[in-house]
């Protein structure tokens, strides 16, 4: 998927998600460029309504790794914290993050 597919796929999500408010950025990035191990990353500016969404590229997903969350499933689930943002907990560890995480 390129890079303009899936910032067309972000706004046609932005918009079932009421969304259309935030200016949403959405980058590709490869294993190394991410933070921690996951599929997906959300940087917020909650007071500037501005969000940088990064999804784990394909190529460094194993073939094993729930074959059936791709690409899409990881950007709607981070799009989902934009909603959420406000409430989240500094510890993820706790119910309430494990709550989130599981919405």
């Amino acid at each position: 998927m390129t890079q303009d597919e899936i910032q067309a796929l972000a706004a046609v999500w932005q918009q079932r998600l009421r969304l259309q408010d935030w200016t949403v950025e959405v980058v590709i990035k490869r294993r190394h460029e991410m933070q921690d191990h996951s599929w997906g990353e959300c940087e917020t500016l909650l007071e500037k309504r501005w969000s940088r969404i990064s999804l784990l590229d394909l190529a460094d997903r194993s073939q094993t790794e729930q074959p059936s969350h791709g690409i899409e499933t990881t950007l709607v689930h981070e799009l989902l914290h934009l909603h959420t943002r406000p409430f989240e907990p500094k510890d993820w560890d706790g119910a309430k993050g494990i709550a989130i995480e599981q919405m």
